[in-house]
């Protein structure tokens, strides 16, 4: 003989459309039990009050319905499964309430009319947390606004960094080659020292360029004034013989 199928009959008393999600439940599956008191808006029978904690993974998928205003819908389980439901009333909550109830089929479920006086409280906080929300992403568009204006300030530090490196860099460049110039104008300096300092290596003095300088022969060596610098000349045309 197959299973025998129960049915959980929901119905709504409310002038609001009611949107629920039933979670479908092994027997075994359940690992705490204990009685709590009623919600306002939803009323129950015998032991639908009752709150039940589940180990994870044994539901199976959810179903998903809408129940009209005076309404009503049957959810098939069998004797041996329970049901944990998830509801909202369109057009007053913004999403599934934090309450979720428990039953089995033994259960009466229906969904009441709010109070003028409750739904004007779950109005307010609904306005109330739209504004929370708001001011959230405003926070948020702020903190990422101030987190990409302090990346732009690193960028720009960065590359100021770099500047003021090659800057360091030319300024460094330009020292190396001014301290080159100083020690080539030195050398030239000494250079041209040593030329005026040096006598002519002649023997024939007399004969000298007088207030001249000296310069240095390339193959002897010695230096000569402008005279005696030709190589070879002869004693009366100037120049010097190398040796």
């Amino acid at each position: 003989m197959g299973k025998s199928l129960n049915k959980l009959t929901i119905e709504n008393k409310s002038d609001f459309e009611v949107k629920y999600k039933a979670y479908i439940y092994e027997a075994s599956s359940i690992i705490h039990k204990e009685n709590a008191g009623n919600v306002e808006f939803m009323g129950v029978g015998v032991g639908g009050n009752n709150k039940m904690d589940y180990v994870k993974g044994e539901s199976l998928e959810p179903e998903i319905g809408f129940i009209q205003p005076k309404g009503t819908v049957d959810i098939t389980v069998d004797g041996s499964k329970k049901v944990k439901l998830k509801y909202y009333y369109l057009d007053l909550h913004k999403d599934y309430t934090e309450e979720q109830r428990n039953f089995t089929v033994n259960d009466e479920v229906w969904f009441e009319q709010p109070t003028p006086e409750k739904i004007k409280q779950i109005k307010e906080q609904n306005d109330s947390d739209e504004e929370r929300i708001k001011q959230e992403e405003h926070i948020k568009q702020e903190e990422e606004r101030i987190k990409q204006e302090e990346e732009r300030i690193k960028q720009d530090k960065e590359v100021i960094r770099q500047e003021e490196e090659r800057i360091k860099q030319d300024k460094e460049r330009i020292k190396q080659e001014e301290e080159r110039i100083k020690q080539e104008e030195e050398r030239m300096k000494n250079n041209a020292e040593n030329l005026i300092a040096l006598p002519c290596a002649t023997t024939y003095k007399h004969n000298c360029t007088k207030g001249g300088i000296t310069k240095q022969c390339p193959h002897c060596k010695h230096f000569y004034c402008d005279w005696h610098f030709r190589v070879n000349g002869g004693l009366f045309g100037g120049g010097h013989v190398c040796y």
